[in-house]
């Protein structure tokens, strides 16, 4: 359940080829150190990935767990999809709503974050493709800041697992 399903260094690795091969029509973004860092300001190069998703069809919607989501309203805005906040993740709430809006089904759908606890937890639970990316910062908050040390554990211990089954299958 913590082991993601796919694990790239970035959200920049997950492009047309991908999503093809895995048959996703839907994807639900985390924002912070997934999308953005704490200063929560949207590069060019983000805006320019997300606009080649929409243009191949594929639906997008942003889940955060923020409480208050302004900043989260906001990034929505400029990348023209819509958001659920305060989704409370790893629980299911949001990412059923979040399916709900996109009208698709489980297996359509990829979730993209970089918290093994929140967004890979939560989208294993859901029966969702789920895709770890290394955090854009290091500067966080302490609530997260402590699970780091343990999710570089599991990280560890899922890509060496990863490796070993490539090494049989070649």
């Amino acid at each position: 359940m913590l082991y993601p399903s796919h694990y790239c260094e970035n959200i920049f690795q997950v492009d047309e080829a991908f999503l093809m091969k895995h048959q996703v029509k839907g994807i639900i973004l985390d924002v912070d150190n997934t999308l953005v860092d704490r200063e929560r300001i949207l590069s060019q190069e983000v805006i320019d990935w997300h606009r080649k998703l929409i243009q191949r069809g594929i639906k997008t919607i942003i889940l955060s767990n923020s409480i208050r989501g302004r900043g989260v309203a906001r990034i929505a805005k400029e990348l023209g999809t819509e958001y659920i906040n305060f989704a409370r993740k790893p629980f299911k709430f949001g990412m059923k709503q979040a399916l709900h809006k996109m009208n698709l089904e489980a297996k359509e759908v990829a979730m993209i974050g970089d918290q093994i606890f929140t967004d890979v937890l939560g989208a294993r639970r859901m029966g969702l493709f789920s895709v770890l990316v290394e955090p854009v910062s290091s500067n966080e908050p302490w609530r997260v800041k402590w699970q780091r040390p343990i999710e570089r554990l599991i990280l560890k211990k899922y890509k060496k697992r990863n490796s070993e089954k490539t090494m049989r299958n070649t």
